[in-house]
């Protein structure tokens, strides 16, 4: 039976945005960790954060189970891969390509939804008040996993990319998204995974009228469908709109490059100038290229002129287009000229490349390959050269602003070669080689007028410090945080949490074998490459499923009173301390830092779980667990991700993970201050309410 208790009934907006900065701060540090055990960061966050709103005043262990449930569940779709499925919609070769956009965003909503979805339904089953003995919960989950292999051959299979035979439903890269590319085609097996959660549905839905856990993992599903499209949305926008880069480079005798001038977002707007560099040619250089590079696409260009090399002497080189014949413009899009505006035609020697992604970015069609409509600006794809009275009566905006830049001129325009179709710029222009018999070394001195316009979005200068990878998976994180506290709120009436002690619990010496057994396959599966030879890697084929890792934890929690406190400290812990050792120490000779990033760490989880699980009486479990553990859990894998991320203090000079580490420490604060200070069973803050237990 449940208690008789009034409905939970914490205040929405404080429901989504604590969720929302537990799964935004636990999903974001997941990405340095990765797989099943890294998502259980964002796991025990989110859990602990619910049953501590959901749950006030039931310290039952049916609730420190519950979060235990979640946990564990929220590491299934570890087992997908999505690496590939997010680059579809922002590998350089495929920006622009809106259809490979398109299936990316699909299959990432496809297997966010899955994941999330496991989540909230194991939550779910946790909180909703039905019994579940440990023997069906092993049948449940057996279950689930036979659902996988029959899922992964109807939905994943085959998966033969020798022989180009791969599922329907492929969202991995494919040779039809980048004909002629050699990539590693990766078996998906998002399909078992989709047919075990539709069986645990149907289970609890129909033999144990489970509401609540049906009911929580339909909204998990929705967060993550939801969730992980939005956050690569971020990422794909900055994808697509990469900031233009200049770059001009001297090669000395067909040898690596030497850069003279690097342009970006940050360069200012300089329409008219003369650039200087000193070439510094070494002795015994016989011959060098000069290559200007550019790369952009809307609202930017690059254009040059009067182009001279000297010794301060005399002339080696010297070029200012003026001898190239200008047609009139071609495209319907472009007017204004004299009949003498453009010409693609290269001066004599001179070599124009196309980079990769060069072109159009949309209109793309997939038949059978990859078919790219390349209609194109002509006067503009690539470098091209123009009439600056022509150039600026057809684009204007600033054009004519180039002074010293006369007669023919030498142009990148990438904005202008955006307006049709839409296109990505990416085009270099070089010399001839230009010999350097005679010349004493270190004397060259390059000369030429630049225009170089930049466009800088107003957020560029909080956002150039964005490592957008890791942008997306807090979002990710955030949304879908956000919405499973949406959906438990939406499903309060249905929180059934028993405050009745276990009638059966598994004795100790059984939870003792599994804890063996589960810790050391658990270590195997996350260190084997660092302690075992490659005799032991099958062990790796079968236990790195979720839901095979997952059997254990899952069968030892529904009746086990020492496994929930265990899994919601030392044993999430372990690989996440496991792996910062590995990131910032050697392993194997042990040092200061084995102490910081894992020992004490591990003493800690392991003191504060055995001292609650002794405290606790079977009658009702000790009423602080929950809060201390979540505060514990928020500040140690901040902690360990802080170090991780080389201790990016923002007093520093900002680089690519202090952005992550500010918005991490503000979530942190924010589950802390919920802990310390907001009661409920009142539904109120209160200076003392973390006194609320301990008294």
């Amino acid at each position: 039976m449940t208690n008789e208790r009034q409905t939970p009934n914490p205040p929405l907006w404080l429901v989504m945005m604590t969720a929302a900065m537990a799964g935004g701060m636990g999903w974001g540090i997941r990405g340095q960790y990765g797989h099943e055990t890294g998502a259980m960061i964002a796991g025990v966050l989110v859990s602990l954060v619910l049953v501590f709103l959901f749950c006030p005043g039931n310290s039952s262990i049916h609730v420190i189970r519950a979060a235990a449930l979640g946990t564990i569940a929220m590491g299934f779709g570890g087992s997908i891969t999505y690496g590939q499925t997010i680059g579809l919609s922002h590998d350089t070769a495929l920006i622009g390509n809106w259809a490979a956009l398109r299936w990316g965003m699909l299959g990432l909503a496809i297997k966010g939804g899955v994941w999330i979805g496991f989540a909230g339904f194991f939550l779910g089953l946790g909180l909703g008040g039905k019994r579940y003995r440990p023997f069906e919960m092993f049948l449940l989950v057996l279950g689930m996993l036979t659902a996988v292999v029959v899922g992964w051959w109807l939905f994943n299979s085959p998966h033969d990319p020798e022989h180009k035979r791969l599922p329907f439903l492929y969202f991995s890269d494919h040779w039809k998204w980048e004909p002629g590319v050699e990539f590693k085609s990766r078996p998906e097996i998002w399909g078992g995974l989709w047919c075990a959660l539709l069986t645990g549905i149907l289970y609890a839905t129909l033999a144990k009228g489970d509401g609540l856990a049906r009911n929580l993992a339909l909204w998990g599903i929705l967060g993550g469908a939801l969730g992980f499209p939005l956050g690569q949305s971020l990422q794909a926008s900055h994808g697509w709109n990469r900031p233009q880069q200049g770059k001009v480079t001297v090669a000395y005798d067909g040898k690596k490059p030497v850069s003279l001038l690097e342009l970006n977002a940050e360069a200012p707007t300089r329409y008219d100038e003369e650039k200087v560099f000193s070439l510094n040619n070494p002795e015994g250089a016989k011959s060098m290229v000069i290559t200007w590079d550019h790369q952009g696409h809307n609202s930017w260009w690059w254009s040059i002129d009067n182009i001279e090399i000297d010794d301060e002497q005399q002339s080696l080189f010297a070029e200012n287009f003026d001898s190239l014949d200008l047609g009139p413009f071609v495209s319907e899009s472009e007017s204004g000229g004299d009949g003498t505006d453009w010409t693609a035609s290269l001066p004599r020697g001179w070599s124009m490349t196309r980079g990769g992604g060069h072109g159009p970015t949309i209109d793309h069609k997939v038949i059978d390959e990859l078919q790219t409509n390349n209609e194109t600006i002509a006067e503009f794809d690539g470098w091209t050269f123009v009439d600056p009275a022509s150039w600026n009566a057809t684009a204007g905006q600033g054009r004519d602003r180039f002074s010293k830049g006369t007669g023919v001129i030498a142009i990148a325009d990438s904005d202008k070669f955006n307006d049709k179709s839409g296109a990505k710029f990416n085009a270099s222009l070089s010399t001839p080689p230009i010999h350097l018999t005679g010349i004493q070394p270190e004397t060259l001195v390059l000369r030429f007028d630049s225009s170089w316009k930049q466009k800088k979005h107003f957020m560029e200068s909080i956002t150039q410090y964005f490592n957008w990878w890791n942008i997306m998976e807090t979002t990710f994180g955030t949304v879908m945080g956000a919405v499973l506290g949406l959906g438990l709120w939406l499903n309060r009436r249905r929180v059934a949490v028993s405050s009745e002690p276990d009638v059966s619990p598994l004795p100790g010496w059984l939870i003792g074998l599994l804890l063996a057994v589960h810790v050391s396959l658990l270590v195997l599966v996350e260190f084997e490459s660092n302690i075992f030879d490659s005799k032991l890697k099958w062990i790796d084929g079968v236990y790195d499923l979720g839901l095979m890792m997952g059997l254990i934890p899952l069968v030892a929690c529904v009746r086990g009173r020492w496994w929930p406190y265990l899994q919601l400290l030392p044993i999430t812990l372990l690989p996440i301390a496991g792996k910062t050792l590995r990131a910032l120490a050697d392993p194997i000779n042990p040092s200061a830092s084995w102490l910081a990033y894992l020992i004490l760490p591990m003493l800690l989880a392991v003191t504060l779980a055995v001292w609650f699980a002794r405290k606790a009486k079977p009658a009702g479990e000790h009423p602080a667990f929950i809060r201390s553990t979540l505060l514990f859990c928020t500040w140690i894998y901040f902690g360990l991700n802080y170090a991780f991320f080389g201790f990016p203090w923002p007093w520093e000079a900002w680089g690519g993970r202090t952005p992550n580490a500010v918005l991490f420490f503000i979530a942190a604060m924010g589950l802390t201050l919920t802990v310390l200070f907001f009661d409920p069973t009142g539904r109120r803050w209160q200076l003392r309410a973390w006194k609320k237990g301990w008294d």
